[in-house]
Formats: structure tokens, C-alpha cells, sequence
């Protein structure tokens, strides 16, 4: 697979394995993220490959050319949140 953007919306729980998520809504298999961006409230938390990053006063947060294989919010999250990403 090469390059195949797909966007999420929210809700999700809090610990939710969002890699295992996308696998099984989409039907789909790929090694990582290798670009992403997440667009949710401000001060809300997200772990990524097992480090924890905090959504800015901007709601957004972007990673390019990066591997991501886990991925899971820290505490619960509406609707209203999205990721942007493309798989590899």
C-alpha cells in the first residue's frame, strides 16, 4: 500500500486503539502512519509510539514523515475531533 489518506471523526474513548480502529473500519492493511493531523480541543492529550503530546493552543497537531504505529487519546473524545492521515 502507498500513500492512502483516510480521515476519522470522533468519537472515540479514552485508550482506544485508534491503529487497530482504522484497520477494521476501513477494512484495511498498512505498516503506519507516516503523515498525520489531529484537530481537537485545546490541552487535550494524545499518546503516540508511547509518548504523550498535548494539543496546542492552535487544536491542531501535525507530524510529517514519521512512522506511527500506536495511537490512542488519553482521555475521551466528541465527535467534533479529527485525524487526518496517510497510511504506508
Amino acid at each position: 500500500m502507498n500513500d492512502k489518506f483516510i480521515q476519522i471523526r470522533g468519537p472515540f474513548s479514552a485508550g482506544q486503539d485508534l491503529i487497530s480502529y482504522i484497520k477494521t473500519e476501513y477494512k484495511t492493511n498498512f505498516n503506519y502512519i507516516k503523515k498525520i493531523g489531529i484537530q481537537t480541543k485545546t490541552k487535550n492529550e494524545i499518546t503516540i509510539n508511547n509518548e504523550d503530546f498535548e494539543i496546542g493552543k492552535t487544536g491542531i497537531l501535525e507530524f510529517d514523515n514519521v512512522q506511527i504505529t500506536s495511537l490512542s487519546f488519553k482521555q475521551d473524545e466528541l465527535s467534533s475531533t479529527l485525524i487526518d492521515c496517510v497510511l504506508e
